[in-house]
């Protein structure tokens, strides 16, 4: 096993470097919010494309159309479900 030393300012130097890659990394524009299209957002809520469109008809998710293809927004999946959430019916006796 090897052990390296490092002086004080070469450690804060490594974490500068570090921050200033962690911020470029949060700035690019690959670090967007991911987008789905129908298919994957089928797959991922485990529904028909019926069920689909009509959660797209009655507004309950937001939605993009470019021609025929339909792309969701992970924020607006994670939304709708929020949006739909319910208490536990449980009560505890005491």
């Amino acid at each position: 096993m090897q052990v390296f030393q490092l002086s004080i300012e070469e450690y804060k130097n490594i974490l500068t470097e570090i921050s200033e890659l962690k911020s470029l990394i949060q700035s690019s524009p690959w670090n967007r919010q991911p987008i789905i299209d129908n298919q994957e957002f089928m797959a991922l809520m485990k529904i028909s494309k019926r069920t689909a469109q009509h959660w797209r008809d009655n507004g309950m998710i937001t939605f993009s159309q470019v021609g025929q293809k339909i792309y969701y927004r992970m924020e607006d999946i994670e939304e709708m479900v929020k949006r739909n959430q319910k208490k536990s019916f449980y009560k505890q006796s005491r």
